[in-house]
């Protein structure tokens, strides 16, 4: 394997949409911020799925052929798609904690109290 010049730059890892729009960058060298994991799509590429648990793409891609790798993992045709809080929650992230509340009403008590 060749050395990366240094001139290069980090190597990042990016999660796209379909129509191709970039949702994130997650730096491939470094921890990712709290603003970068908030920002994540639903679901996550293997690429960067294996970035957030710290493995690189060979590593991944042989965990998902050998069904261990530690996040739930679905094949869809000839590509993989890793659900983001699986990847969150195999890290220990409260998505609670990490979003906060919207201010919907969804999670107050439902008794009726409440008004």
């Amino acid at each position: 394997m060749r050395p990366v010049p240094h001139h290069a730059g980090p190597r990042t890892v990016s999660a796209q949409l379909t129509g191709h729009r970039e949702v994130n960058k997650v730096n491939a060298r470094s921890t990712p911020t709290l603003s970068e994991i908030a920002s994540l799509p639903l679901a996550l590429d293997p690429t960067t799925a294996g970035c957030l648990l710290g493995m690189s793409r060979s590593t991944t891609y042989r965990h998902l052929k050998a069904g261990t790798f530690p996040a739930p993992a679905h094949r869809v045709g000839r590509s993989w798609r890793i659900p983001t809080a699986g990847v969150l929650l195999h890290l220990g992230i409260d998505l609670d904690t990490l979003l906060g509340c919207s201010g919907c009403g969804a999670r107050r008590d439902q008794t009726g109290d409440d008004r």
